[in-house]
């Protein structure tokens, strides 16, 4: 079984550092959404106007943690609800939640 509420926990702690450090890149270099677009994705898009205030970083903050929140529960419920009591499905259990330990940890320091 997988302990839902430190895999939501830890989720929420990944996508908050994530989302606050690529805010900053975008703050820090302003053509760097569009050089993205265009050389990493291979598409070029026009982005429109480049506005960046602290409702915008707020409210990516609030959806990307609600999107990446959901799926973790989703995931979580599904493996859960999936009789995850033969051997195999119990091993991974084991290396999931040791690997969720040790990032919670060095998220926690």
């Amino acid at each position: 079984m997988i302990d839902t509420r430190h895999l939501l926990e830890f989720v929420a702690a990944w996508v908050t550092n994530v989302n606050a450090i690529c805010f900053g890149g975008v703050a820090l270099i302003s053509g760097g959404r569009s050089w993205f677009m265009h050389y990493a994705l291979h598409m070029n898009v026009s982005m429109g106007e480049n506005i960046i205030t602290l409702a915008t970083f707020v409210s990516g903050l609030v959806i990307w943690n609600v999107m990446g929140v959901l799926g973790a529960w989703l995931f979580a419920f599904l493996y859960n609800e999936s009789g995850a009591n033969n051997r195999y499905r119990s091993k991974m259990a084991n290396v999931l939640r040791r690997w969720l330990r040790c990032w919670t940890n060095e998220v926690a320091a």
